[in-house]
């Protein structure tokens, strides 16, 4: 019986027979990998450019506003000539900020105005050497009278020379009443008074003609009388007692620099 022939062996590979390439990239899926990286990196490009340009005309702005503000400043104020950048800058500001508390004041002195304005429309708002002055046609105490005229942001009137007496005297005349001033006794105190704002009574002005100031213990605050001698008009009273008052507004004192 004839031998059997061997199989015959594997056909082996040729040598010289690249190996396949499966490389992710060069599949479909890695391919549109690919291109939309290339496509995220164009749009950045793009965007990179814009910001770019938009960044050189911010920059050509601000030099040129630099340059106008320096024009500006150097015709106000000659001695800037020269100086850097950011001297001229600090200069603006400072420029800046006084035409601002400036535009702020202006815009103060018109209310202040107004409301004066508006209160002179009341016949018991009288006007005297920038200070306001408010004869009143209610009746009160003494104290009373006082805390009325906090409410109103004033203070119940401390006169401080004989001109301010005179004035006094004369427009309470008009109203034909007795006035409670902000005077009250004190014996610790120069002339034994104290006005109400704290300040020393350096002169009087007490109705002699009627015995002024009384004796009465209980007689220790100070009106005006309609009826008296030239400028002395001072009398006393228990300070219960119910009258008008009047109050003073003083002038601001921030439109006295």
């Amino acid at each position: 019986m004839a031998p059997k022939n061997p199989p015959d062996p594997a056909p082996k590979k040729d040598a010289a027979t690249p190996a396949e390439d499966k490389s992710f990239f060069k599949t479909p899926r890695g391919e549109a990998v690919v291109v939309f990286f290339l496509f995220l990196l164009f749009l950045a490009s793009v965007m990179m450019a814009g910001l770019y340009c938009t960044l050189w005309a911010e920059r050509r702005s601000f030099f040129s506003g630099v340059k106008q503000i320096r024009n500006f400043v150097e015709g106000y104020d000659p001695s800037s000539v020269g100086v850097d950048d950011l001297e001229i800058l600090a200069v603006a500001q400072g420029l800046a900020d006084e035409l601002l508390n400036s535009t702020l004041r202006n815009d103060e002195i018109k209310s202040d105005i107004d409301k004066i304005t508006e209160l002179l429309k009341d016949p018991q708002w009288k006007m005297h050497n920038r200070a306001s002055y408010y004869f009143s046609n209610e009746k009160q105490s003494w104290e009373e009278s006082r805390k009325y005229c906090i409410k109103k942001k004033t203070s119940l009137i401390s006169v401080s020379n004989g001109e301010e007496q005179d004035f006094i005297n004369n427009e309470g005349a008009k109203f034909k009443k007795h006035f409670w001033i902000g005077l009250r006794k004190n014996n610790k105190k120069l002339n034994g008074l104290e006005w109400l704002d704290g300040s020393a009574v350096l002169e009087v002005f007490w109705d002699t003609e009627m015995k002024q100031p009384s004796a009465s213990p209980d007689d220790n605050c100070v009106y005006i009388t309609q009826k008296c001698r030239h400028r002395y008009c001072w009398r006393d009273a228990a300070c219960w007692h119910k009258m008008s008052f009047i109050c003073k507004k003083a002038p601001d004192q921030k439109w006295e620099r």
